[in-house]
């Protein structure tokens, strides 16, 4: 005997079913992992064992491997990294085909850092629910401090305000790799200068003033100043980021304006590869070149030189690439192209040729059909 279920009950449980399966799926989705600057990932590479070993995400979310260089996955799951640089092994050629698995090992969470006007400026390690008043109490902040404009620069690039001198205060949670700064209180007269000089503090104010002179009158750079990338901000409301490397470029002051110079990133590099023999990072320094940059990393032989590409990451996100003729570079007839830190330049491989070998088993093929059909 049949026993029929009746309508209601069977379509209720087919909706019952159909949303366990989302649910399901949901927690599959939410389950991925997704990899962050600093973490420590296992890499395992079927056709290249070479490759299998441990790598550590750089802190602008590159993954630095041999043969191809640097490939970008801060971002994204484990999966859709893997599938990343399977493809930058075979668009480039490296490999015919290139199964990739990426296993997160550890994340490795990047310290808390502060500065400013502080007696005890430094960094401590992140943990969860690590607050702006945790860092204060140990940071000591001086007499001068501004508690009122406290600037907390996250990782990713955005930056946020506190107000730790209201009550009560603003007290937020920090997230690994911020970086708190403390500035000083403008008095009457005088300019704020910070960061990589020799003697941070204010300066007195003088008609004219500009931001070298400000630096020269706070002492000067220090060796790891970084003079291309001043941020200036001005009392009356504003910024600005003054490069003294470019003529003209100087900014003229008024009393309460802060400068700051940042240091010396060690992470300023561009990326090369293709077709050279030492790919991946090449420190950056102002005034480098596609040029100087190819020829240091030796290009194999046949490397289309007339068609390298730099690839080039905006402030909108969007990438855009130029091509540059370093063949007509070579000869006078074009100018070589400047790099900015973050660049990635791609060298072309040769396109498949016959050599002379094979021209000659062609033509011993082509002469023994000849005479064996005679």
């Amino acid at each position: 005997m049949i026993i029929k279920m009746p309508h209601l009950l069977k379509n209720g449980m087919i909706r019952l079913m159909t949303l366990l399966s989302v649910l399901a799926l949901s927690a599959g989705a939410i389950a991925q992992t997704v990899l962050a600057r600093g973490d420590v990932v296992q890499l395992t590479c079927v056709e290249e064992p070479t490759l299998n070993k441990e790598y550590t995400i750089t802190d602008t979310g590159l993954i630095l491997l041999q043969y191809i260089g640097a490939v970008e996955v801060a971002g994204l799951t484990e999966k859709a990294a893997a599938e990343r640089i399977s493809t930058a092994f075979t668009t480039q050629q490296i490999l015919r085909t290139a199964t990739i698995t990426l296993k997160l090992k550890r994340h490795q969470y990047q310290p808390i850092t502060y500065g400013g006007a502080l007696k005890k400026a430094g960094q401590m390690p992140w943990r969860e629910g690590l607050k702006l008043s945790d860092v204060l109490r140990v940071a000591e902040p001086t007499e001068t401090a501004e508690l009122a404009q406290i600037r907390i620069s996250r990782a990713d690039g955005n930056v946020a305000s506190a107000n730790a001198a209201k009550t009560p205060p603003d007290d937020p949670i920090l997230e690994p790799g911020d970086r708190v700064f403390v500035p000083l209180r403008v008095g009457g007269n005088e300019i704020i200068v910070l960061g990589a000089v020799i003697k941070p503090g204010l300066v007195p104010f003088t008609s004219g003033m500009t931001v070298s002179e400000a630096i020269r009158a706070a002492g000067g750079l220090r060796v790891d100043g970084d003079d291309t990338r001043i941020a200036v901000t001005f009392r009356a409301g504003g910024s600005s980021v003054a490069n003294l490397t470019v003529p003209g470029s100087d900014v003229a002051l008024a009393p309460g304006d802060q400068l700051t110079v940042p240091i010396r990133s060690a992470t300023d590099h561009v990326y090369i590869r293709g077709a050279v023999s030492r790919p991946g990072m090449v420190p950056y320094s102002p005034g480098l070149t596609v040029g100087a940059v190819v020829s240091s990393a030796t290009p194999v032989e046949g490397a289309r030189l007339d068609k390298v590409k730099i690839v080039r990451k905006g402030p909108d996100g969007k990438t855009k690439t130029t091509t540059v003729n370093l063949a007509k570079v070579s000869q006078g007839e074009a100018q070589d192209q400047p790099l900015l830190p973050g660049d990635v330049v791609n060298v072309p491989y040769p396109g498949k040729s016959f050599g002379m070998r094979e021209k000659l088993q062609l033509v011993s093929l082509a002469l023994f059909i000849y005479f064996l059909l005679k």
